[in-house]
């Protein structure tokens, strides 16, 4: 790649003086490979730089949505991290709109923001307890390096960003220039020399289900409330432990999940480090896009109302109990979007099977009416009835004291997690179908939507079909 002219970059520093504050400088350099996304994340872990150069030691990002690319990032420029306490997308609006300004050098559309919202503000101000410490309620950063590539194609691109300072000397900026373009050439040597096959063998392990037979109670216990009329629809989680005989290895994980599930996106995060512990790796396969905006055209799903796999499609879609969850949230987008989406004509729902289970789908599409950006659609939606209730202020409140009594804390689970261009178009999903990492194994997210005649039996047996995603993935055994 051909270094940064010199007249450009000085062009960056006078901007940097005009602002009185660091200047983004961001290049973009197109190469040809036969590489896909596991192979960048795994050279990431091991590739060289110094310091705050060192990729996974500051944060990683993979995403992949099977026929619609990928992306890895590492490394940190950027980040915020909101104190408020609560899971706001519409500030991250905000910081990506003040960050897209700071450009003095290079493209918007290029330039990827990452981040997202828990399901709700943090209990405690912006502390979690020991599982998501490190997390934030909802927080964004502009990784140093990413890597974007489509599908089966050969050609990838490679983004990195870095701030210039008013106080900079032109040489100081073109030489932090060339380090980069050296360490972008490092992670490509290392994707085709260091890149494996990822083993999938069976890993072993024990699952448990803490408070399970609690946690059936307080289905049982919600229901009885929905029937008297208090509330239409509340949606409870849980929690199943796997304790594993080796340390979980996000990409061997993330490897099983994308090839059994090839429509999802598949997902590990680890946020910037916060104090001397780094944060839990969080990993996926999130069928349930929140919103995703490309060139003013939105696209929303509702998902919810579920069956086994081995239901028949018309079992599910004649399911009364099942119909009227999707409903609720089908009306709630509706209701939350009318103002700021003008939607198209409503197909659904469809049957959407995945290799676990089936869930009730109804895509909408629609024309964004007055500027916005991802992070604005996706705040007036964050958290939908398909993973709070309805309606939602009462339900949340349910959620949380309910959760509580079994000591369950839900952190990112079912939260909005994606990323940006710094124009603002990009993909926001909600985070299901996950699991945190730590040494000793991981801890699997689940729940489901409980409405009136919801039984906790039922419930309990729909979420263990929802946990056999991260627990196949983590095992290697899909059974």
């Amino acid at each position: 790649m051909h270094p940064i002219e010199p007249e450009r970059m000085t062009e960056a520093l006078r901007r940097a003086q005009e602002l009185g504050a660091p200047a983004l400088v961001v290049r973009t350099r197109r190469e040809r490979s036969l590489r896909g996304p596991l192979a960048f994340y795994e050279a990431s872990a091991h590739e060289p730089g110094e310091g705050a150069m060192n990729p996974m030691t500051e944060s990683g990002w993979y995403w992949s949505v099977g026929d619609r690319g990928w992306m890895v990032g590492m490394g940190v420029v950027r980040q915020e991290r909101l104190e408020s306490g609560r899971a706001d997308l519409t500030e991250l609006s905000e910081v990506r709109r003040r960050w897209a300004e700071d450009v003095a050098l290079g493209s918007l559309a290029h330039a990827r923001v990452v981040g997202g919202a828990a399901f709700e503000g943090a209990p405690r101000g912006d502390r979690w307890g020991q599982a998501w410490r490190g997390w934030g309620s909802s927080q964004l950063w502009l990784p140093r390096f990413v890597a974007t590539g489509r599908p089966n194609g050969e050609v990838v691109e490679v983004t990195w960003a870095m701030e210039v300072s008013p106080e900079d000397t032109l040489e100081d900026a073109l030489t932090r220039a060339e380090i980069h373009d050296e360490v972008v050439d490092a992670w490509l040597d290392g994707v085709e020399s260091r890149s494996r096959r990822m083993t999938r063998d069976q890993v072993g392990g024990v699952a448990t289900e803490p408070d399970v037979a609690r946690w059936g109670e307080l289905v049982d216990e919600s229901a009885t409330r929905l029937g008297a009329g208090e509330l239409e629809k509340v949606v409870l989680a849980r929690t199943v432990r796997y304790d594993t005989t080796q340390k979980p290895q996000a990409r061997e994980v993330i490897d099983r999940a994308s090839h059994a599930y090839p429509s999802c996106a598949v997902f590990a995060v680890r946020p910037p480090r916060l104090g001397e512990v780094p944060a839990r790796v969080l990993v996926g396969a999130t069928p349930e896009v929140l919103a995703r905006l490309e060139a003013g055209t939105v696209y929303v799903d509702a998902l919810a109302g579920t069956a086994p796999a081995d239901a028949p499609d018309e079992a599910l879609l004649g399911s009364d109990k099942d119909r009227r969850e999707h409903a609720h949230v089908v009306e709630f987008i509706q209701e939350k979007l009318d103002d700021t989406v003008k939607f198209g004509a409503i197909e659904g729902p469809l049957v959407d099977a995945l290799s676990n289970v089936k869930h009730l789908r109804t895509p909408l599409r629609g024309e964004l009416r007055d500027g916005g950006d991802v992070f604005t659609v996706g705040g007036l939606l964050h958290p939908t009835p398909a993973v709070c209730g309805r309606p939602r202020e009462a339900a949340l409140a349910h959620v949380l004291e309910a959760e509580a009594a079994i000591g369950f804390e839900r952190g990112w689970y079912a939260g909005a997690l994606g990323w940006a261009t710094l124009e603002g178009d990009g993909e926001l999903r909600v985070a299901l179908r996950c699991a945190l990492l730590d040494a000793e194994g991981a801890d699997v997210f689940v729940g489901a939507g409980i409405v009136e005649g919801s039984r906790g039996e039922l419930e309990i047996e729909e979420t263990r079909l929802k946990a056999r995603a991260m627990l196949g993935a983590l095992s290697g055994d899909p059974s």
